[in-house]
């Protein structure tokens, strides 16, 4: 009998990436909720500031009084500065988010976009092949469920020949990731970029330990062992 998998192990440098990872995701959520608010009662009051100028007009005022009278320049300037602002808060978040994604295999996403026009368990050529996606082609050089799997080992679960349990965190993974479905006829639903889908498959990855009770998410996002 095939060694049973740890589904409660999870490798430390893993763990890092996934807790770094959900850290910046969570802040980056926050703070553009923060910024959307902001910004919106921002352009709210720049728009007020044109209806002023519409109804100066009507009452006879000329353009040049209209625009000495509701000037826009400090509505302008701070709609630029919120901007500024909120760029310069996501800037290391997205450098972390980046970072993450960038531990996924390299094919992940020729995969998964090979997936989407032959199937999530496909074979590949046994020299591999490349899959267009708009003006660029991707290196294909295992399927995505077989991609799934070899990250699922190297994390650190996978110690075992138990393919049918490795298989089976696979498949939790594949059905978390928005895209994969098929709609209803029959197609696979529109392509997500290759940073949209790894940030799907961390997300899905997390939510999996999480309920399983693996790992716990602290109130500052960061992840520990359970």
């Amino acid at each position: 009998m095939s060694k049973k998998v740890n589904f409660r192990t999870i490798k430390a440098e893993a763990l890092t990436t996934l807790s770094s990872f959900n850290s910046a995701y969570q802040n980056i959520c926050a703070i553009k909720k923060q910024y959307k608010a902001l910004l919106e009662a921002a352009e709210a009051a720049r728009a007020d500031i044109i209806v002023k100028r519409g109804e100066a007009l009507q009452l006879g005022k000329t353009e040049a009084e209209v625009v000495a009278e509701f000037p826009l320049v400090d509505a302008d300037k701070r709609i630029r500065q919120l901007e500024e602002e909120r760029d310069a808060a996501l800037k290391p978040h997205n450098e972390t988010i980046k970072t993450a994604v960038g531990t996924l295999p390299d094919d992940l996403f020729g995969a998964y976009a090979y997936a989407m026009d032959k199937g999530i368990g496909a074979a590949i050529p046994k020299k591999g092949t490349y899959v267009a996606v708009g003006n660029k082609s991707y290196w294909v050089g295992k399927n995505f469920a077989e991609n799934i799997k070899g990250i699922v080992k190297g994390w650190g679960l996978g110690h075992s020949d138990d393919e049918k349990a490795v298989a089976k965190f696979a498949d939790i993974i594949k059905g978390r990731i928005s895209g994969m479905q098929k709609d209803s006829k029959g197609g696979y639903l529109k392509l997500k970029g290759q940073r949209t889908l790894g940030e799907l498959f961390l997300l899905a990855t997390i939510q999996y330990f999480l309920n399983e009770g693996v790992i716990a998410m602290g109130e500052d996002y960061a992840l520990t062992i359970a």
